[in-house]
Formats: structure tokens, C-alpha cells, sequence
């Protein structure tokens, strides 16, 4: 389920990694829901959640809005009434874990004039006599007692659903089979019993994993961390890698459809740390294809990726590749009078050397420096920076832009 206002973040989209992987795993369809009947839902701001997943390859073709269900909700929330396993309730903002409802005893008389009276009301369900139990592929059989699963709004004062009655009526007309989730087995509980009240036979499969942020305070919008630089395919990586004991350090969203699984030997309990993600980071940017690299910043060059795979070492996200890669392009701060203006000048009328050996003898022949001397001030001309890999390092893939880096303003 995604929300309508755009704002997925880390702990969503592990989810739907993951619920997408099991659904690729049996051959089943991906269900995207968006959760747009409340009352502040904007029209089309769901956009941005399913643009992003998108970006991490999760198939978005089979989307569902929960507001043209309303009259499903409200047909199913109707026939509970009419049977006796849900009630009018006319009772304004309480605590219904603190606070006794008698709504349950109202004469049907007295609840018609109440609604002709125009009273605002919600529809809660009866709190179950029995317990209720659920099949978890991690902790087995759950059981919940019924005063912990209680009494709980089915329509909310508007007409609307409630997202645990919304989303347990959607589970039953799309037959769905599995879900993963975090935590949150109350609430499982409670769509596994408005099944039961609704005479559904079909079994779910739950998966409650753990929570990967402390608190939700803590937890990241993803477009900050797409903004911030990190890879898709890094955060995928990471997200998986947090859930489960994976074959590999560093994999692909189509490894881990080859290979993940969610039992209790496999899953683990891991908390999300920055620092580690952005060292993941790293490797997949070392990893990539060295031309797409350079793409990501305007170049169709190999060359270009391998040059930045060189800094790789200090660097980690793509936002501090295009600010080296902005350093090495930029036109360095010298004047006439300044030895890195007269090595400038000796590159430009300079033949172009393949071999490194060649050019750093052709320069020292030139200014007459001496080739440690030399290297130091070539290398700030080139990169903008004296620290750095070496300029030996650096050539084979620089020697094609010399005239375009070793330029003085």
C-alpha cells in the first residue's frame, strides 16, 4: 500500500522489495494499492511514490486506488450490521482501549432516530468471542487473544474505511496469499478476523519482519536519499541485505529473485545505518559499467567512469563524483606570472602523447622543473587538487580532455 501524498520512505519500500520478490518467485501478480480515501488526499500526488518505485524496478503496470472501492467498503461494512457482528457508534473521539462502548446495546429505533437526527457516526466491529490465530512464516501459529484485538472502526464518521477494513476487504477480492509486513500482528489479526465475520475461507501467509529504524522519527524519505546520491541498485542491496542472510555482499534485484527466502533460518534483524549504505554505495559505484558510470554525468566515455572509479576510495555517492568530476573540468585559479599558467600553455601547444612517459618528459623538457616539482604542480593543473591518485594513474584516462582541463582563469 502506498500513500497518496508521495511520501514513501526506506521501511515502504523494503516491504514492497520484498513482496514484489515473492510474487516474481511464484509467478503471482504485484498488487500496488493507494490509500487515497482520506479526506486530505490529493489527486494525482500518488505519483511520486510509484514514479520511485519505478526507479527501483518494482513493476508498477497493476495499481489499485482504494477510492473506487468505496461502495465495496461500505456493502461489506453493511452486511457485518445487518448480521449482527458490527454497530452504529455514536460515540465522538473516545479511547476504545480505555473506555467501554455502549453504542452495542442502542434499541434499533433509537439508532434510527439518531441517524435521522443527522448524529455523526462511525461503524465498529463486535469484539470477537474467540481468539484468533494466524500462520507466520517466521514465528508459526500466532494467537491473539480476543480483548487484544477488541473493538475496532470499520467506517470511519464519513463513510470512509478504516486502512485495516479497506486493505482485509482488498486482501479477499484479489484472493492475495501472502503478505509481508512490518510488525504490526494486532492489526493482522484484525483483517484475519473481518475475513473470518465475512464467511472468507481463503489462508494468508504472513511475514512480519522486524523494523530496520528505531523509531518512525527516524526513518528516510527515499527521494532524499536519491537526492543525496545513492544508486538504486545500492539501496536495494542494502534494504534485502538488512531482512535477510543473503549469498552475496554485493547482488541485484534479479539475484535475490533467484535466491531469497523468508523463514525463520533465514531472516535477520538489522538496524539501518548510513554509514553502511553509503560504503555499499561505494562498491556498486565500482562496479557499475564504467561508460554507464559516465553517463550518469553527460559523458559516453569509459574512460571518464574508470577516472572516477579512481577516487573511489575517498568518495561514495554520485553527488561527490560530479563535484571531483566539476573540480577536474573547472578552470583553475592562476595568473601569467604563475607556473601552472605556463605548464597550461606548454599542454596546449603539445602533440598528443599515448604513453605517460612521453608527456611528463616532453613537460619537464619544457618548463625545466624537476619531475617531482613537475608532477606536483601538473597534477593541481589537472585536477584541481594535489591530493589524489597519482598522475600516472590518471593519465590513460585524462590524456583525452588535457586541453579541456588544463585551463587557467
Amino acid at each position: 500500500v502506498v500513500s497518496s501524498k508521495g511520501d514513501i520512505d526506506i521501511s515502504s519500500l523494503r516491504i514492497a522489495l520484498l513482496n514484489f520478490i515473492k510474487s516474481q518467485q511464484g509467478n503471482e501478480s504485484f498488487i500496488i494499492r493507494v490509500d487515497d480515501t482520506l479526506a486530505e488526499s490529493i489527486e494525482g500526488e500518488e505519483q511520486e511514490s510509484i514514479d520511485i518505485l519505478k526507479k527501483f524496478a518494482i513493476n508498477c503496470e497493476n495499481i489499485m486506488y482504494q477510492s473506487k472501492n468505496l461502495s465495496i467498503y461500505q456493502q461489506m461494512a453493511k452486511k457485518l450490521v445487518d448480521e449482527k457482528k458490527a454497530f452504529a457508534c455514536f460515540c465522538p473521539n473516545i479511547d476504545r482501549a480505555k473506555t467501554v462502548c455502549k453504542c452495542r446495546d442502542l434499541e434499533d429505533a433509537e439508532i434510527v432516530k439518531r441517524i435521522a437526527d443527522k448524529e455523526r457516526f462511525s461503524l465498529q466491529i463486535v469484539e470477537p468471542v474467540e481468539s484468533i490465530t494466524l500462520l507466520d512464516t517466521i514465528k508459526g501459529e500466532i494467537t491473539l487473544k480476543s480483548e487484544e484485538i477488541g473493538s475496532f472502526t470499520l467506517l470511519n464518521e464519513d463513510a470512509k474505511p478504516s486502512a485495516i477494513f479497506a486493505n482485509s476487504v482488498d486482501d479477499m477480492s484479489g484472493a492475495i496469499s501472502a503478505i509481508i509486513k512490518e510488525g504490526d500482528i494486532v492489526n493482522s489479526a484484525r483483517e484475519s478476523y473481518i475475513h473470518k465475520e465475512l464467511g472468507y475461507s481463503g489462508v494468508i501467509q504472513y511475514t512480519h519482519l522486524s523494523s530496520v529504524v528505531e523509531s518512525s522519527s527516524e526513518n528516510i524519505a527515499l527521494k532524499e536519499l536519491l537526492a543525496d546520491g545513492f544508486l538504486p541498485d545500492a539501496i536495494i542491496n542494502y534494504l534485502i541485505a538488512l531482512s535477510v542472510k543473503c549469498k552475496e555482499e554485493l547482488f541485484y534485484l534479479p539475484d535475490a529473485v533467484e535466491w531469497l527466502e523468508l523463514d525463520s533460518e533465514s531472516v535477520v534483524s538489522s538496524k539501518f545505518d548510513i554509514h553502511a549504505l553509503r560504503s555499499l554505495n561505494q562498491k556498486h559505484l565500482r562496479n557499475m559499467d564504467s561508460k554507464k558510470l559516465s553517463s550518469i554525468f553527460g559523458f559516453a566515455d569509459a574512460d571518464i567512469g574508470e577516472l572516477l572509479k579512481l577516487y573511489l576510495d575517498k568518495v561514495n555517492t554520485i553527488n561527490e563524483l560530479e563535484s571531483l568530476l566539476h573540480t577536474i573540468f573547472s578552470k583553475k585559479e592562476c595568473n601569467k606570472s604563475d607556473i601552472i599558467y605556463r605548464l597550461a600553455q606548454f599542454i596546449a601547444e603539445a602533440p598528443y602523447f599515448k604513453e605517460y612517459r612521453e608527456f611528463i618528459y616532453y613537460m619537464q623538457n619544457s618548463s625545466g622543473l624537476e619531475e617531482d616539482e613537475l608532477l606536483k604542480r601538473l597534477k593541481l593543473l589537472l585536477t584541481g587538487m594535489e591530493s589524489g591518485p597519482e598522475l600516472e594513474a590518471i593519465y590513460p584516462y585524462l590524456k583525452s580532455y588535457l586541453l579541456e582541463v588544463a585551463q587557467c582563469q
